[in-house]
């Protein structure tokens, strides 16, 4: 698996062919294993880097309960899972090997900006669950980092030590940057509700400027996708691929992207 350490797989029947489908791998020799975070995490949970929005990585807070997690029971012999019960979780679906094998980032760059992130902005982004805005969190260390946590041209930068990550950066949510919960204060151009997700946005701005990306009420249904953006109490068809211009008071131009269906409706 990741190159530079020793892991641990489970490799149980079921859990094998189950992470090789979410993945996109048929060489993987199972689902990795945490192996940080000492007794509360190492060794119970699936590695974080490869999972983490997943029910059983190895932080706790909202996670999906996937088939991987669904295999592992089942392959205990105790248990029957109910597949068609499974949450589809964005985090690695279709990433292919290099993924599980290879860094997340190789001189500042990453093959998965969905996942991961290259550099500490201003503005506000997506998490990776949709569930919320947050900044790509950088840390400059005082001396350089394990040869494979070295992700930058500069081997002292990585993500933080205790986020479960090998290093890897990624967005991180601030407490009130929620979209169901956030302060409406700090989140520029973001409706904030129950069924609110965070979309990407290219050069959106208000009347203050670039708000970075937003939250927007999100309805799926029939296998589509409708927004509701702020300042607009319609809903707007959002096919994936494709992006709506906002009009209104609220905003001054720019184009709200549309999510794949996977990043926001499946609730978890």
């Amino acid at each position: 698996m990741f190159v530079g350490k020793k892991v641990y797989v489970v490799s149980s029947p079921k859990t094998l062919e189950k992470t090789r489908a979410h993945f996109n791998c048929t060489s993987a020799p199972g689902m990795e294993l945490e192996d940080e975070g000492g007794d509360a995490t190492a060794w119970s949970h699936w590695k974080r880097r490869n999972a983490k929005d997943e029910l059983m990585a190895g932080i706790s807070g909202a996670g999906y309960y996937t088939a991987l997690t669904m295999a592992a029971f089942e392959d205990m012999g105790f248990y029957r899972a109910q597949w068609d019960m499974a949450e589809q979780m964005p985090w690695g679906s279709n990433s292919g090997c290099d993924l599980l094998t290879q860094k997340c980032l190789t001189n500042g760059v990453t093959q998965y900006p969905e996942m991961f992130c290259e550099a500490t902005g201003n503005l506000l982004e997506c998490t990776s669950d949709r569930l919320g805005l947050g900044i790509c969190k950088i840390i400059g260390y005082d001396n350089p980092l394990p040869t494979q946590f070295q992700y930058f041209r500069d081997s002292r930068l990585g993500g933080r030590s205790n986020d479960l990550m090998d290093y890897c950066p990624f967005i991180v949510s601030h407490k009130n940057t929620g979209c169901v919960d956030g302060d409406a204060h700090v989140m520029p151009g973001s409706r904030i509700g129950p069924r609110s997700r965070c979309l990407k946005t290219f050069y959106l701005r208000d009347l203050k400027g670039l708000t970075g990306d937003v939250c927007a009420d999100v309805l799926c249904d029939n296998g589509t996708v409708s927004v509701r953006y702020l300042g607009d109490d319609a809903w707007h068809a959002c096919p994936e691929g494709s992006g709506i211009t906002p009009t209104g008071p609220m905003f001054r131009d720019g184009i709200i992207l549309c999510p794949r269906r996977i990043e926001v409706c499946y609730v978890h």
